[in-house]
């Protein structure tokens, strides 16, 4: 049977399934972009080591580039450095023993005096064996809080000898097969990047320490070793907390204690040229994902 409606009737239903839509949309707002994507995970690293790692506060340079990104995680960063410290230093002094057992660290990198067992201010690269024993000792440590230990293969100092480098670059690829640890391979990404780059300097004048285009490169590094990414198109200029030096021991192995960062400043750590940032970046990540490194990392 069927029933028939009369043209107002028609109408006025036609009327109030408009205002029941009207409403439900109102509910039912539609989501934004920002609702709709997911949040990106975040990573927590500890940084420990010395002035290599607090020169230009490399943890934030990490962070500030993996922000930069428009996808992938967010890095929160902390370093735990003091000058001329090795290892060792850290295994017995300071903060980093407190913060590694008070756990939630997705990564701890490890960042070893630049010549091993060598002098201070020589190219030279000396006796390992230290080197190993502090490896040894952390890892088990790391790995016991939760946490993934990494390497940071350090570079030359500017005049240091092929075969001084090699013998740097040996140690960490020896420790790091030995007990199964990943390795960011910075030390091969300078020597590409002075191949490539010979009028950029990466080191400052002590022929040691990161310029900030040294920095940044460590840190491109560092990031495509633990996401796995291509930092291709991150930021050239990265902003973060500045450390300061005389603080912190200096450069030297003074008596001062471990860097904190300013953390009531924000200033620009790294400001590159767009086309020297996006030449490191090609470095950084020919570096990580070339076979002859893959073994390493």
């Amino acid at each position: 049977m069927f029933t028939t409606f009369t043209y107002r009737e028609v109408v006025r239903r036609w009327a109030g399934a408009c205002i029941a839509l009207s409403l439900l949309s109102v509910a039912l707002p539609t989501p934004t972009a920002a609702q709709q994507q997911p949040p990106r995970p975040n990573i927590r690293v500890m940084f420990i080591g010395n002035s290599y790692t607090f020169t230009n506060n490399l943890g934030d340079v990490v962070a500030g580039i993996a922000a930069s990104q428009k996808d992938g995680p967010t890095i929160a960063p902390t370093i735990v450095a003091r000058g001329g410290a090795h290892l060792d230093w850290h295994l017995k002094n300071g903060p980093a023993m407190s913060l590694l057992q008070a756990g939630g660290w997705d990564y701890v990198v490890l960042q070893e005096f630049s010549t091993l067992g060598g002098e201070i201010g020589k190219p030279e690269v000396g006796d390992p064996e230290p080197f190993y024993a502090n490896v040894r000792e952390w890892v088990p440590k790391i790995r016991a809080a939760g946490a993934k230990p990494v390497l940071l293969m350090t570079w030359a100092r500017r005049g240091a000898k092929e075969s001084e480098a090699a013998k740097l670059f040996g140690a960490y690829e020896h420790i790091g097969h030995e007990l199964d640890v990943k390795i960011a391979p910075a030390g091969p990404a300078w020597a590409e990047a002075h191949r490539r780059l010979r009028t950029l300097d990466l080191h400052i004048y002590d022929a040691s320490h990161p310029t900030e285009a040294g920095s940044y490169l460590t840190a491109l590094v560092i990031y495509a070793t633990l996401t796995g990414r291509n930092p291709s198109g991150v930021a050239a200029t990265i902003y973060g907390h500045p450390v300061d030096t005389d603080g912190a021991g200096g450069f030297g192995a003074g008596a001062s204690p471990t860097a904190v960062p300013d953390m009531t400043l924000t200033v620009p750590l790294v400001e590159l040229g767009p086309a020297t940032a996006a030449e490191l970046q090609r470095v950084a990540w020919d570096t990580v994902s070339s076979p002859a490194t893959a073994s390493v990392h």
